[in-house]
């Protein structure tokens, strides 16, 4: 990976981040139209939060999500929110879009403690660690908070509250109100094994040119003698890694 791309990652997060406040200012003002139905899950609510704000559908995605990659899904094919007046034909967008985010499904946002967390980015374990599978990895993630503010962690949460009380947890549901039912879009089993797959493919590739300089290397110190074994044993070192990550 080159710094370029590593720098672009880095740009890509942090805008996702900051544009994930401005979710929390048209909840606040559309959460009293949105109906009962819209509590039901996440592609409820936002199929409902479109159709009363018509927001920018990408605040919904991430370009670096795998499972945009994995699904081959064109976040610019239109806007989740283009089909504002045709319900039927927001429910089926919003049902194939790959959403990043994780909802608290509360009726209420402007009710509930400023510093309970809402939204947040999908992938987000028990433990306070993220899925391989999520739109950053295991890199970390951003959270939105009732106030209005946000916070990206890395690998694992922290200085997150049990709901009522000063305890720390790391289990999100831990810190909603009792009973709230978190909106989540659900990787099947079959993008799960091709982001796997995927992921080894990379993995390979850069493994495969570390094996390639090398070689280049030893057939420049050793001369012609020895580079074949050598790249024979790289190479079996590659394949027995290959059969571990299976």
């Amino acid at each position: 990976m080159t710094i370029h791309r590593i720098v672009s990652k880095e740009v890509r997060r942090s805008i996702e981040g900051a544009d994930l406040r401005s979710l929390r200012d048209i909840w606040a003002n559309v959460e009293t139209d949105l109906p009962p139905e819209s509590l039901k899950d996440i592609q409820a609510f936002i199929t409902n939060f479109e159709s009363h704000t018509g927001v920018r559908y990408d605040l919904w995605l991430s370009s670096l999500d795998p499972v945009v990659k994995a699904l081959g899904y064109d976040m610019h094919a239109y806007s989740l929110g283009e089909a504002s007046d045709d319900n039927k034909q927001l429910e089926a967008n919003v049902h194939d879009a790959p959403i990043a985010w994780v909802v608290a499904l509360v009726p209420s946002i402007t009710q509930l403690p400023p510093e309970t967390p809402i939204i947040w980015t999908r992938g987000l374990l028990l433990d306070g660690t993220w899925r391989a599978d999520s739109p950053y990895g295991t890199w970390g993630g951003h959270m939105l908070f009732t106030s209005g503010a946000t916070k990206t962690f890395g690998k694992q949460i922290s200085g997150i509250m049990k709901w009522g009380t000063q305890i720390p947890t790391t289990d999100i549901r831990e810190a909603l109100p009792p009973g709230t039912r978190i909106g989540e879009y659900v990787l099947s089993a079959q993008i799960i094994e091709r982001i796997r797959q995927q992921r080894l493919l990379v993995r390979l590739g850069a493994l495969g040119g570390v094996l390639l300089v090398g070689t280049l290397c030893a057939w420049t110190s050793f001369g012609r003698r020895h580079w074949l074994t050598l790249l024979i044993i790289g190479w079996t070192a590659v394949y027995q890694w290959w059969l571990v990550q299976q």
